[in-house]
């Protein structure tokens, strides 16, 4: 799928998120890996961490990878950012 693809996606299901009533588990999931995709790493964490503080108990270990996975991805761009303040470019 698309990166733009993905990045049209997260608006309907934000409404459905304001619309849903109970465990909003799999909304929280889809929004994360939406975000995700989108090279939105920050909101991606947003939602996975919401995801997993309702997920079933066997999920858990598949959104804690996720969970590693985005905050190495934050790191990377963290680290890429310094080096080009440092080059002049941003």
């Amino acid at each position: 799928i698309a990166r733009d693809n993905w990045f049209s996606a997260i608006k309907p299901i934000v409404l459905a998120e304001r619309l849903a009533i109970g465990n909003k588990f799999g909304i929280y999931v889809n929004l994360a890996n939406c975000y995700a995709m989108s090279g939105m790493y920050g909101k991606a964490m947003e939602f996975t961490l919401k995801a997993m503080d309702c997920a079933p108990d066997d999920k858990i270990d598949i959104l804690s990878n996720q969970r590693t996975q985005l905050n190495n991805r934050m790191v990377a761009l963290e680290k890429n950012k310094k080096q080009l303040r440092k080059m002049g470019v941003i």
